[in-house]
């Protein structure tokens, strides 16, 4: 299939697992970026990467799954060909976030890709392999696996430069599937670069950093980054970006009156937050026993999950529950939680309640 719509896509596979299409690629002779989009509630998710691809004039081809199979679909191999076909001898740079950076992680034989980059992913979907993982359990329930998770990793040749928050327990968990978190260069080609405080979704705020963008723009430029020098600038990175320092103060033994400084700056100059990250500063708050502050950004965080999902997450709740308890009281979390109705009340948040909060 080879079909041009809006917006400059040439369509080159569409199938009913996955789609992709390509922007730019028809200029120009360096390096193609080749993005897996990430996870989606509802599937199609929205392709990886075009905002920061297109703009720059960066040649990309853009891979969506229609279902969450982490690629795990006969028609993925059909694709590696059409691609390499496509994009002729140039350089395939595979890219991509939590499900999307397992594609960019397993699949660079598959592509002949020269360099990957991979932010939060995971080494195994499998049930049996990844038990320790509780993460998207339907969805990983229903995936065919094309191939041996961990056997297929270590064979893969091109470096794939991976972004993880080794204090994330759950991407910590996947990657010590396949290594030690301490070893920074692993089989596989695999070179980590940690990124302390950043969470699971570590891909917005590696962006707002701006200290990924230079290594994109350089890769496609055909020079790929030496992965021993780009990991000292990562290691502070938490301090640039308001959620992974939130994220840091609240794990913090002593906040110091520079860290305070920062922390106030980074909540005069930002005008959003996502739920955790009003949770994260509602427990700084707590630290610098200020209870007011503390209940505001709490109160806030229960007001940004409703707008994001819906619903009260497990974690949000029992978040606003050890707020509530600490600054008002244990009347106060027994006036909020009782009246919820059962779609906020998950099993997890209950059993919190009553063995955290009415004791």
């Amino acid at each position: 299939m080879n079909v041009t719509s809006g917006g400059g896509r040439t369509y080159i596979f569409d199938c009913e697992t996955l789609f992709a299409f390509a922007v730019g690629t028809e200029m120009g002779d360096g390096p193609v970026f080749l993005t897996f989009a990430p996870w989606a509630a509802q599937p199609p998710s929205q392709p990886w990467g075009l905002n920061f691809f297109v703009p720059r004039s960066i040649p990309v081809i853009a891979v969506v799954g229609k279902q969450n199979h982490w690629w795990h679909t006969a028609a993925i191999w059909q694709l590696a060909d059409v691609v390499r076909k496509h994009v002729a001898s140039r350089p395939l740079i595979l890219y991509g976030t939590s499900l999307g950076a397992y594609g960019a992680l397993h699949l660079r034989n598959a592509f002949d890709a020269a360099y990957g980059f991979a932010i939060a992913p995971q080494v195994s979907v499998s049930p049996e392999v990844a038990s320790g993982d509780g993460r998207w359990l339907k969805d990983r329930a229903l995936i065919e696996l094309q191939f041996d998770e961990l056997s297929n990793l270590r064979m893969q040749r091109a470096t794939c430069c991976v972004f993880l928050d080794p204090f994330d327990a759950s991407d910590r968990y996947q990657y010590e599937l396949h290594s030690p978190i301490d070893k920074l260069d692993s089989p596989g080609g695999i070179a980590l670069v940690p990124i302390p405080h950043f969470t699971h979704g570590a891909a917005i705020h590696l962006a707002r950093s701006k200290l990924i963008a230079p290594l994109l723009v350089e890769a496609a430029r055909g020079r790929f980054p030496d992965v021993s020098e780009v990991r000292p600038q990562f290691g502070e990175a938490y301090k640039l970006v308001p959620k992974p320092f939130f994220n840091y103060l609240r794990r913090s033994e002593k906040i110091l009156e520079r860290d305070v400084a920062l922390f106030r700056q980074h909540l005069d100059a930002s005008t959003t937050f996502d739920y955790e990250a009003a949770y994260m500063a509602s427990e700084v708050f707590l630290k610098l026993e200020d209870r007011h502050e503390a209940m505001k950004w709490s109160d806030r965080s229960i007001v940004r999950v409703l707008e994001q999902y819906g619903r009260i997450s497990s974690d949000a709740a029992c978040k606003h529950l050890r707020t509530l308890k600490r600054a008002r009281g244990i009347e106060a979390a027994r006036a909020w939680w009782e009246p919820l109705d059962n779609v906020h009340k998950s099993a997890a948040a209950e059993a919190f309640y009553r063995k955290y909060i009415i004791v």
